[in-house]
């Protein structure tokens, strides 16, 4: 770890991990995506239960060959579609058993007889999907959005530092730049906005920065 020649070796490493083709593998423009990396992270996606199970056998016996060990403990199950009702309904009737994340069958799912954990949300690479909302980037986009208001937070209260009005628009707009609107373009290469309800609403709060950085009143009106 820590080594520049890590990430050479480990894709090297790596390169002999296959999956045999499945009934229920996702199909891509031609290509056959049944797994995913990012270092040692790794997402291994089927569209179905027993497709699923059968890739994590897969993955179990080409780590014991390889002499690398899998961490059940760290890993998750999240299920999209009409069976990610399960969760929900699980959480209502049986609250113990969804903090625990004990899913019933059929959707158990182990590896090397250990039992993964199912969840409705799961972060990967710094995204955040969950399978209870009908855009599965929802909880990103709320996420985000909280941090950028918690930043704009920072930024207005500079003026007890410099004065009020002291900050002109350009300093301003850079402020906005480094320290909010990074949270509000976040992964927006690979999350789709499917609905309206959460991308591109800013929040009263932002509007108000917005209006502070042109030196504006806060009564002013917002023209879109």
């Amino acid at each position: 770890m820590g080594d520049p020649a890590s990430p050479l070796l480990w894709n090297l490493y790596l390169s002999t991990f296959q999956l045999s083709p499945h009934p229920d593998n996702i199909t891509l423009a031609g290509t056959t995506i049944s797994h995913l990396e990012h270092a040692n992270d790794m997402v291994i996606i089927s569209r179905s239960a027993a497709g699923l199970q059968h890739h994590l056998n897969e993955l179990a016996d080409w780590c014991y060959n390889n002499f690398l060990t899998l961490s059940p403990s760290k890993s998750e199950v999240i299920i999209f579609g009409d069976s990610h009702q399960t969760v929900g309904q699980l959480r209502k009737s049986d609250p113990i058993t969804y903090i625990c994340g004990i899913p019933p069958p059929p959707y158990t799912f182990t590896v090397n007889s250990e039992p993964l954990k199912l969840t409705d949300s799961f972060k990967y690479i710094g995204i955040t999907f969950c399978s209870t909302e009908h855009d599965i980037f929802a909880r990103l986009y709320d996420n985000k959005a909280k941090a950028a208001i918690v930043s704009s937070h920072g930024i207005l209260g500079t003026e007890r530092l410099v004065g009020h009005g002291c900050i002109p628009p350009k300093s301003a707009k850079t402020l906005y730049t480094a320290l909010v609107d990074c949270h509000l373009i976040f992964g927006c290469e690979v999350t789709l906005d499917v609905t309206n309800t959460k991308a591109g609403k800013s929040p009263k709060q932002l509007l108000l920065l917005y209006r502070w950085s042109l030196l504006l009143v806060p009564s002013s009106t917002t023209l879109y």
